[in-house]
């Protein structure tokens, strides 16, 4: 399959999936609730979303506590780069708490917020197939 062919699959039978995501993100009625349900990883029927199905309840509850105590701190940020480095320096200190669940917290958050990522941002085996392609790299973080 090539690159074309993948992003029209994703887009035909992903896409939709993510917009309802981002706009329900983009609904939350307060930062509290945006905050409780991006660290908890809960949809709109309050279950967990399949990113995060994985990881333990204690590390989501602790994600969620050391979110909200930095809530005000989300408030001072910017951009989306800003806010995924705080909460990557929040929620990167649990255990369990792995790169994509920082990123997902990182966009669901962002969303409610209004930032938006300008960049992509690949983890673990993405990032590992992505290093063995013949695709030019413009910058690792």
């Amino acid at each position: 399959m090539n690159y074309v062919a993948i992003v029209n699959e994703y887009i035909k039978h992903y896409r939709p999936i993510v917009d309802d995501e981002i706009l329900w993100f983009r609904k939350q009625k307060s930062l509290e609730l945006a905050i409780e349900r991006a660290c908890l990883s809960l949809d709109r029927e309050r279950k967990r979303y399949s990113h995060q199905r994985r990881i333990k309840p204690i590390t989501l509850e602790n994600a969620y506590n050391a979110m909200l105590a930095i809530k005000e701190a989300l408030l001072q940020c910017r951009d989306f780069e800003s806010l995924y480095e705080l909460v990557g320096r929040t929620v990167g200190l649990i255990a369990g708490a792995g790169e994509l669940y920082i990123y997902d917290i990182s966009l669901r958050l962002g969303v409610y917020l209004d930032f938006y990522p300008t960049k992509v941002y690949l983890h673990a085996g993405s990032r590992e197939g992505a290093e063995l392609s013949d695709l030019p790299r413009v910058r690792s973080t």
